[in-house]
C-alpha cells in the first residue's frame, strides 16, 4: 500500500496465480469477493513451444541466431491441424530429419505413430479428463525432438514461449489492474466474475450465479487487457528484465523485440487461422482475433514512435511474418495484417470506446505494473497517453 499525493491510498489488489492442470489452451482471471485468480493453462507454454520450435526449425529463419544447420529430429507437418494446437489436439503427423538414416527415420516414424495412436484424454479407470501434466507426459519424448539440436536456437525458442507467456499474464493482470473484474461485479452486481483470453463455450454462462457477460463493454475489456500486456511486455524487454542471465547469448533487447512482435502476429495468427479453417463464427464475448491483431499491430507502431531501431525492429517482425508464408502451412501469415474495412472499422469503434473506460485508480484507488516502464516512456515522450496514479 502506498501513498499518493492527494492523500489516497494507491494499491495492488490481492492477486493468487498458478497454472492449471487442463488440457484447455485459455487463461483466465476471476473475481470471488475482494480477492484476485489469475491462471493459465498448463497446456500454454507447450502449444507456443510446438509453434516457436516450428519457426525456429526453418533455415530462413532469423538465421544469425546459432547454428541453422543443427536442427530438430522432428517438425510436425500442420497439415491436419494449425500449427500451435497439434499437440494440444493429437492431431498431426512427423516430418523427419534428413541428418538420420533412412533405418533410423522409420524406426521414429513408427515410434511417433505409436505415440499419437497411444496418447490418451481420459484416465480409463476414473472416466475423468486428464490434467494437463498427465496428458503432456505422453509426448515428452517428442516434444524433445522438436527443439533444435544448436543450444543457442533452442535458447531463443524458449525466450519466445517466455516472452509470449509473460504478454498473457500482464493481459490476466490487467483485467485486475484496468479494473475490469471489478467493474464487472459492480456493473452486474456479483460476487463471483471470470474472464477467459480466448472464447470458451465450455464456460458461456460464466459459472453459477454469474451473468451471461456478451456485451461490446467486455470486448473494450479484452481490447484493453491486449494494450496493456503488449506495453508492459515490449517495455520489459526494453529494460533487458526479459531474459534470465546477461551470461547467457541471447541476442540484443532489438532482436528480442522482432522475435516478439513475430511471435503476437504468429499466435493470433494461428487462432485466427483456425477459426476460419472450422467456420467458427465470432464470439459475442470477445473480438476477432483479426481485430485483436490489427489493435496491436496499431498500439506496437505507436510505441515505437519515438524510437527508430524500434520501430524498425517491430517492422522486422512484420516482414518475417510475411517472410515464413512463403510456406504451405503458414500461407495464412500473408494476410495476418492485410486488414479489411470491417476489422479496422470495429478496431476503431472499440479503441474509442476504451479510452472511455473509467481509471481504475480514481474509481477503485487501485495502482498498475505501469511503474515498471515509466522511464521508458519518458524516453519515447509517450507516457502522456498511459495514466499513471499519482505518486
Amino acid at each position: 500500500m502506498a501513498r499518493a499525493e492527494d492523500g489516497r491510498d494507491v494499491r495492488i489488489p490481492e492477486m493468487h496465480f498458478g497454472l492449471l492442470d487442463t488440457q484447455t489452451l485459455n487463461c483466465f482471471a476471476s473475481q470471488l469477493g475482494d480477492r484476485y485468480y489469475l491462471g493459465i493453462s498448463a497446456m500454454m507454454p507447450i502449444a507456443l513451444l510446438e509453434l516457436s520450435a516450428r519457426f525456429f526449425a526453418m533455415k530462413d529463419f532469423l538465421p544469425s541466431i546459432g547454428d541453422i544447420e543443427s536442427g530438430p529430429i522432428v517438425i510436425l507437418d500442420g497439415l491436419e491441424e494449425t500449427p500451435l494446437f497439434q499437440i494440444a489436439e493429437n492431431r498431426f503427423y512427423p516430418r523427419i530429419s534428413d541428418s538420420l538414416t533412412e533405418t533410423e527415420a522409420e524406426h521414429l516414424v513408427r515410434s511417433i505413430a505409436l505415440i499419437r495412436g497411444a496418447a490418451v484424454r481420459m484416465d480409463s479407470s476414473t472416466g475423468t479428463r486428464l490434467g494437463a501434466t498427465d496428458y503432456i507426459r505422453q509426448f515428452h519424448t517428442l516434444i524433445d525432438h522438436l527443439l533444435p539440436r544448436c543450444p543457442v536456437r533452442r535458447l531463443h525458442v524458449e525466450y519466445a514461449v517466455g516472452v509470449m507467456s509473460h504478454f498473457f499474464w500482464f493481459h490476466e493482470i490487467a483485467h485486475v489492474t484496468q479494473g475490469h473484474l471489478k467493474s464487472l461485479q459492480i456493473h452486474h452486481d456479483l460476487r463471483r466474475v471470470r474472464l477467459f483470453e480466448f472464447p470458451d463455450p465450455m464456460y458461456a454462462d460464466y459459472g453459477r450465479g454469474a451473468a451471461r457477460l456478451e456485451t461490446s463493454h467486455q470486448l473494450v475489456l479484452e481490447i484493453d487487457a491486449d494494450v496493456e500486456a503488449a506495453l508492459l511486455t515490449l517495455g520489459m524487454i526494453m529494460n533487458d528484465t526479459d531474459i534470465e542471465s546477461d551470461d547467457l547469448p541471447y541476442v540484443g533487447k532489438y532482436e528480442r523485440v522482432k522475435i516478439f512482435a513475430f511471435m503476437l502476429l504468429a499466435v493470433f495468427g494461428a487462432i485466427a487461422h483456425r477459426s476460419a479453417r472450422r467456420g467458427t463464427g465470432a464470439a459475442k464475448s470477445h473480438p476477432p482475433a483479426r481485430v485483436r491483431l490489427s489493435q496491436l499491430y496499431r498500439y506496437l507502431l505507436d510505441f515505437a514512435s519515438h524510437d527508430e531501431a524500434l520501430d524498425a525492429a517491430i517492422k522486422d517482425g512484420v516482414r518475417l511474418a510475411h517472410l515464413q508464408s512463403q510456406y504451405s502451412t503458414e500461407d495464412y501469415l500473408s494476410s495476418v495484417l492485410e486488414f479489411g474495412d470491417e476489422d479496422i472499422n470495429e478496431s476503431l469503434r472499440l479503441d474509442a470506446m476504451r479510452k472511455d473506460i473509467q481509471n481504475a485508480y480514481d474509481s477503485y484507488k487501485f495502482g498498475n505494473l505501469r511503474v515498471l516502464v515509466r522511464g521508458l516512456l519518458d524516453d519515447m515522450g509517450f507516457r502522456e497517453k498511459f495514466y499513471f496514479p499519482p505518486d
